[in-house]
């Protein structure tokens, strides 16, 4: 009799481990599903974080310096790549890649002195060749400007791209960067220069200044050259970014006259 009581305590007993085994695995179950409901929701939310970030640094955000690059360009003529009268009696050549710090340099510091105290006194012409040496981000650049020149916006656009400069080859100067530079750069029409950022015209533009700054044995920027007007200019040498490295130059030029 005991026996058979025994036996059916046993049995009982296997019963209620196996159920209680079997509700263990279902709540495991449940709980690595939840788990993986939870982990799903946070990957799709860093997801939509990247894109949104990514989204943001594409646009580059307000660009800065409007104003202050109309002024100093106002009234000047321009013509393709160049800035300033065609009889002045000295012409400047500038080789620039324009996602170049030491471009960016030239441009802030020694550009607007040319301007005010040469072009705008018809001694000075300045031509400018935008080209790619540092990486994918500088053709977007060169291409971009090269799209304005041919709205007679070079030099605007380029001084605007300068003012907004970021680190190079970190992406940030993308095509629609340069978008938002156009619509900063006051009379350029901006569908206009979208188009031509893609042409086949200003890849060509693009493919002869590389081959002009090639044949000049540009291997740096910025580089660049003076000569009096009809004569082939040649190399300024400097040991610094500043108005005096080229002033002499154009100066002694002018005092030949």
């Amino acid at each position: 009799m005991s026996s058979r009581v025994e036996q059916k305590a046993a049995a009982r007993a296997q019963r209620e481990a196996f159920v209680g085994e079997q509700e263990a695995r279902e709540r495991r179950r449940r709980t690595f599903v939840q788990l993986g409901i939870a982990l799903a929701a946070a990957a799709a939310i860093v997801i939509v974080l990247i894109v949104v970030s990514q989204a943001g640094d594409d646009t580059g955000g307000p660009i800065d310096g409007g104003a202050e690059s109309a002024e100093l360009f106002a009234g000047i003529p321009q013509e393709g790549r160049f800035l300033g009268p065609r009889d002045a009696p000295v012409a400047l050549v500038e080789f620039a890649d324009l996602q170049c710090p030491a471009c960016q340099q030239y441009s802030a510091d020694v550009v607007p002195a040319l301007v005010n105290d040469y072009v705008r006194e018809d001694r000075l012409r300045m031509e400018l060749w935008p080209i790619a040496i540092l990486g994918p981000d500088s053709e977007v650049g060169a291409r971009a400007t090269l799209a304005a020149g041919r709205q007679d916006k070079m030099w605007e656009y380029a001084d605007l791209l300068y003012r907004n400069q970021g680190i190079e080859n970190t992406g940030y100067l993308t095509e629609s960067f340069a978008r938002d530079v156009a619509a900063a750069v006051p009379g350029l029409d901006v569908e206009r220069f979208t188009r031509d950022l893609g042409s086949a015209a200003v890849e060509r533009d693009l493919a002869r200044a590389q081959s002009t700054a090639q044949a000049r044995g540009v291997n740096g920027t910025p580089t660049v050259l003076v000569g009096r007007r009809g004569e082939s200019p040649r190399a300024v040498e400097v040991t610094a970014q500043g108005p005096d490295q080229y002033t002499g130059a154009i100066d002694r030029l002018l005092g030949q006259r």
